[in-house]
């Protein structure tokens, strides 16, 4: 049997948002994007972030009963939501200083799914009570980034 030349992942990296090629204005504040080998004009953005101070955006706020708070939340989607959709991913995310949340973007024209948040104070708690932190999601965030299979709107 032929085993493919093709790696399975690519190599990306995660930082700041600006170390990734984008298409227009905007730039996120976070990114996995492709290798710093490659030229920053073909560096692609795979999963863009946005960096928020809890005191301006959580999770909550659709509960929240001042109409502030429940626009600024679905401004801050739409910010991501504008990321994804100039990178051409389907994934993004928000990390504040208190959790991150995973956000993917449906095939409806602006939808997205947002996941449950995963708090920085969260900790494994062994085999009977495991739960997931924001450093093992940040993770599977990047290997979702190296694979193109996951983030290509189609």
């Amino acid at each position: 049997m032929a085993m493919s030349s093709q790696p399975l992942h690519n190599v990306v990296n995660f930082g700041s948002g600006n170390l990734a090629h984008t298409t227009q204005a905007y730039t996120p504040d976070l990114a996995f994007f492709d290798h710093p080998s490659q030229p920053a004009a073909t560096r692609s953005d795979r999963i863009p972030g946005c960096l928020k101070p809890s005191s301006k955006w959580w999770s909550d706020m659709p509960k929240s009963h001042r109409l502030f708070d429940r626009v600024q939340f679905k401004q801050i989607l739409s910010e991501v939501n504008r990321y994804m959709a100039q990178s051409n991913t389907r994934i993004g995310f928000i990390l504040t200083d208190k959790e991150l949340v995973p956000i993917r973007k449906l095939a409806e024209k602006g939808h997205v799914e947002i996941a449950d948040s995963i708090p920085w104070d969260a900790c494994g708690q062994g085999e009977d009570r495991p739960q997931l932190t924001v450093l093992l999601a940040l993770w599977y965030l990047g290997m979702l980034a190296s694979d193109d299979q996951q983030l290509v709107m189609g």
